[in-house]
């Protein structure tokens, strides 16, 4: 039977709740006034590049082919080789790394309504588990910094688990975690090819956050595009 579980929300971490992008972004124009040869692209133009790069690195990383800080590192060598450096000294790619690093931290935020919404899933008697591809370490930090540790049931990492969204098993493992079934869940998160991905493949209703207004050709899937819109929470914990 059903009524001794737990209703969920499963929901992704960065640029659904953590501003990654916008963290990113500020580090990335700090970085621009360390390296020459990286501030003469455009901030768009460093931008576009280095997400496709740490994008590659990191499913290296979940992998276990780097640590955060090697594969950091070598994300900085690779810009500069993009940008006609062959860098080779490891002072001045760990002073890229570093500086980079530093500044991310220090931009690091919330997406706008994120700590409202997560307070009112609590209030409204729902679970909800952070179901995130990253490493513990990073995210848990991400979740204290935030303030959103005391609204946190469960966070389950690609690391800890041993896969990655869009595998249905992690989105399994955590409702596991919470005492839930897909029937009684949801997945929200930024990502149509990993978060609502693994919520559909794992049977689970699904909500995408359409934060920058990208385009679906799928005309059934329930979006939404602020946090703050009072329809967020009806979707969530209808």
């Amino acid at each position: 039977m059903t009524c001794d579980l737990n209703r969920a929300v499963l929901c992704d971490l960065d640029d659904t709740l953590f501003d990654h992008a916008g963290a990113t972004r500020d580090a990335l124009a700090h970085v621009r006034t360390l390296s020459a040869e990286l501030g003469r692209w455009t901030l768009d133009e460093f931008d576009r590049r280095h997400r496709i790069t740490l994008e590659t690195l990191h499913l290296e990383v979940l992998a276990g082919k780097w640590t955060i800080e090697d594969a950091r590192i070598e994300r900085f060598r690779r810009l500069l080789a993009e940008a006609g450096v062959d860098e080779r000294r490891p002072a001045v790619l760990e002073d890229l790394s570093w500086g980079y690093r530093g500044a991310y931290e220090h931009a690091w935020r919330l997406v706008p309504g994120a700590l409202a919404l997560v307070g009112a899933i609590k209030d409204a008697g729902t679970r909800l588990a952070i179901v995130t591809n990253n490493v513990v370490r990073e995210q848990r930090l991400k979740i204290e910094r935030g303030g959103l540790a005391p609204f946190v049931d469960v966070l389950v990492t690609s690391e800890e688990f041993g896969a990655t969204k869009p595998d249905p098993g992690i989105v399994h493992h955590a409702l596991a975690r919470v005492n839930a079934v897909a029937a009684n869940a949801v997945m929200f998160g930024d990502s149509l090819t990993t978060d609502i991905e693994a919520g559909r493949r794992a049977g689970v209703r699904v909500v995408w956050f359409n934060r920058f207004g990208a385009i679906s050709n799928d005309p059934s899937l329930a979006e939404v595009r602020s946090l703050e819109d009072p329809q967020t929470l009806a979707l969530l914990t209808a």
